[in-house]
């Protein structure tokens, strides 16, 4: 594997240390076949790929907004089986094509979920997923907001399906 901008050869920076400690129990994973470190990013990132699924796993370090992507992403899949099932066929779709690369200027694999999700909610009749960041899903959430954006969304599945079987079926 050729390691252009390994970690090693990084910048110091903030979280640094972080990252390399970080970096070792993914090496070791049986399961897990070690890219290379993405220190182009914004954030440090751990690619890697599971031996057995075949699925690469970006792993990145102070980054709460990808948290936060995360478990909205878990929430709408847990409102749906089709919804995992169609993301990562697109994603697999997205990258087989070569427009799943932000490092070529093309979208991410979250933009690309992101956008089935949004067919899910708008390009189905009858639509398949609620928006969570509907206000009757969100009153009673904490508002969570990041770099001056409302980020709130509902995220208990259970609650979003019993007010989307009422209002949308």
């Amino acid at each position: 594997i050729q390691r252009q901008n390994s970690y090693r050869n990084a910048p110091k920076r903030a979280g640094g240390a972080l990252f390399k400690i970080q970096i070792q129990p993914v090496r070791r994973a049986a399961a897990a076949r070690f890219l290379a470190p993405g220190c182009v990013a914004r954030v440090p990132i751990v690619k890697f790929k599971d031996a057995e699924t075949g699925i690469e796993v970006d792993v990145c370090f102070n980054n709460m907004l990808a948290v936060h992507n995360t478990r909205l992403l878990k929430t709408y899949a847990a409102l749906d089986h089709r919804v995992k099932q169609l993301g990562l066929a697109v994603k697999k779709w997205a990258k087989r094509c070569n427009v799943a690369a932000t490092d070529h200027g093309t979208l991410s694999s979250y933009t690309w979920v992101m956008m089935v999700v949004f067919y899910l909610q708008c390009g189905c009749d009858p639509a398949v997923l609620p928006t969570l960041q509907d206000p009757s899903l969100v009153a009673g959430v904490a508002p969570t907001a990041m770099d001056g954006f409302d980020i709130t969304f509902g995220d208990d599945p259970r609650t979003a399906r019993d007010l989307f079987g009422a209002i949308d079926r």
